[in-house]
């Protein structure tokens, strides 16, 4: 991923069948799986589930995939294993295993890259280091990204830069009960909103998002059992400015600021007789707050618990696949007289699954006969919005 040369985690991803990246500018890209996008497309990082406000046609996925080791896909109802959003499938950016030193000297080791892209004069880099001494062990990150306008056989687009700054740490200690890992992550992104020149030839929209995330987890054995244990944060500031000038004045046109808990238990159990599976726990919290001159969407808070089985069974060349999954939401909006939004509360119960056959024809290839039953449940912007969306120029 990265020797890709792609800007975004959906225009790195598009060269796979079935997935497409919607871009509304070099900066901003959203995966689409199988048609579907926004918050029908699940992304995490190491399975922390993200949150960026992705409703919003010109809020990408602010997630780094630079230092990334694999990137799993899933395509179709990922529900039984992610909950709610998965419905188009889910993509989660694995980080390679913490280093250690156990039975040898302590080191440090680097990795670093730099690349240059023509049609917009981007220069890019990126700087690893890791290390261990003993059982601890450690990385450091730093990715760069700064784009001018794009440039085309017509002449140059007004209006359509980006920058990003991305820098990660981690810490991990290996014990003999297991992995016990902290990983911290800050991002700050600039992107230009290039504005259809016969309304305003002149005009300097942009977007400022900074993301910080926060994960806590474990990876480990109690008996024939494997354990994956997480704890994570995420915090999502975004603003939206009309124009240039407004920055310096701090008018911001469009702000939002989500904050995201998320909690999960994984418990691998021991084989029964061709039969591997997983049974898990997972909790979520969300709270939204808006600010700034325009009012979009109310500030909300939501919470929501999960629990699901998933078996998986291998004969020959055929593999088989079951799950189940009942999940909780609860959304409360708070009253927003300038949106004409009263305090309201809503609450959805779901019970999702899915089977699966999947049989090797050859080494590359697989017939494939799956069913499954997704859901998603509606953020406040689907069910509350009501304004200028600054970022698209329409009414939502």
């Amino acid at each position: 991923m990265s020797l890709s040369g792609s800007a975004t985690l959906a225009a790195a991803l598009e060269r796979i069948p079935g997935v497409h990246n919607w871009s509304t500018g070099m900066g901003i890209g959203k995966p689409v799986v199988r048609g579907l996008k926004s918050n029908q497309v699940l992304v995490l990082a190491d399975g922390q589930r993200l949150e960026t406000q992705q409703w919003g046609d010109e809020h990408g996925s602010n997630a780094e995939f630079a230092h990334a080791e694999r990137i799993e896909l899933v395509r179709g109802p990922a529900s039984v294993l992610y909950g709610s959003d998965a419905l188009g499938g889910a993509i989660n950016i694995v980080s390679p295993e913490l280093p250690d030193a156990i039975g040898r000297s302590g080191f440090v080791r680097s990795r670093w890259s730099a690349g240059w892209t023509t049609g917009n004069d981007q220069p890019e880099g990126s700087l690893g280091l890791e290390g261990a001494s003993g059982r601890i062990g450690w990385r450091l990150g730093l990715v760069g990204r700064k784009a001018a306008d794009v440039r085309t056989p017509r002449g140059r687009v007004f209006n359509s830069g980006y920058g990003v700054l991305n820098g990660s740490a981690s810490v991990g200690y290996h014990g003999t009960a297991g992995l016990l890992r902290l990983d911290y992550a800050h991002r700050r992104e600039e992107v230009e909103i290039h504005e259809d020149p016969a309304e305003d030839p002149l005009a300097t929209p942009l977007q400022k998002i900074q993301d910080d995330r926060l994960r806590l987890a474990f990876e480990g054995r109690g008996g024939e059992w494997r354990f994956d244990v997480q704890a994570g944060y995420q915090r999502n500031h975004r603003r939206e400015f009309e124009a240039r000038e407004a920055v310096e004045l701090g008018e911001v046109a469009v702000g939002l600021i989500s904050e995201t808990y998320t909690g999960e238990l994984h418990a691998h159990h021991p084989r029964l007789g061709r039969w591997d599976g997983t049974l898990g726990i997972a909790v979520l919290g969300t709270d939204v707050s808006r600010f700034g001159e325009e009012a979009l969407v109310p500030s909300s808070f939501s919470r929501g618990a999960g629990i699901f089985a998933f078996e998986q069974a291998s004969i020959g060349r055929t593999t088989m696949g079951l799950g189940v999954r009942l999940d909780y939401r609860h959304l409360e909006v708070d009253a927003d007289p300038e949106l004409g939004v009263p305090a309201t509360t809503r609450s959805w119960t779901s019970l999702t699954g899915n089977a699966g056959l999947s049989h090797r024809i050859a080494e590359d290839v697989s017939l494939v006969l799956s069913a499954g039953r997704g859901y998603r449940v509606p953020s406040a912007f689907e069910l509350f919005v009501n304004g200028e969306h600054e970022g698209t120029r329409r009414w939502r």
